[in-house]
């Protein structure tokens, strides 16, 4: 299957591993996963930390747990260890 009839700047999400891949691109290029046919954006948000794709009712990432509308580093352990 030929995916060159989509929007040159459109993208779409691979359902398995969540990466953004390029509109023409008939394969992830992440996992290789083959795009389904007529498999289009979806309706949601993809986290910014960590690509998820969650559900629009969803305000919190379900795998990293960011918020919704986040922005900057990810939260985590920002102590500096000094040798």
């Amino acid at each position: 299957d030929n995916f060159t009839s989509d929007h040159p700047n459109s993208t779409w999400t691979c359902r398995i591993c969540t990466l953004r891949n390029e509109g023409s691109s008939s394969r992830c290029l992440a996992c290789l996963e083959e795009r389904m046919r007529g498999e289009r954006s979806l309706k949601g948000w993809s986290c910014k930390f960590c690509t998820l794709h969650n559900d629009e009712q969803t305000l919190n990432c379900l795998a990293c747990g960011q918020w919704r509308y986040s922005t900057g580093p990810p939260v985590g352990n920002t102590k500096v260890f000094s040798t």
